[in-house]
């Protein structure tokens, strides 16, 4: 941020890119309650509207196992978002 008597101006980046990666627990309830914990791996960017505001795209994907070896579930997700800036 620069300011003078004059100009103020802030530089930003217009494209954020992460990745990130993390351990994740669900819990399904149908017939029977089953709790799968599992890793994921994620990444995403934001992109930079105003000095406040900022648009989010992320994929997920999350691979999951159950109480027993041959439990699994594997989930994708794709998320899309505003987010503000405070």
């Amino acid at each position: 941020y620069y300011s003078d008597s004059q100009i103020d101006y802030s530089l930003t980046q217009l494209w954020r890119p992460y990745v990130g990666f993390g351990i994740r627990q669900r819990q399904f309830i149908l017939a029977i309650t089953t709790t799968y914990l599992g890793a994921g791996f994620f990444t995403g960017i934001d992109y930079q509207l105003t000095e406040k505001l900022h648009l989010n795209g992320e994929i997920r994907y999350d691979q999951y196992q159950g109480s027993d070896e041959e439990t699994t579930a594997t989930m994708m997700n794709i998320l899309f978002g505003l987010g503000y800036h405070f």
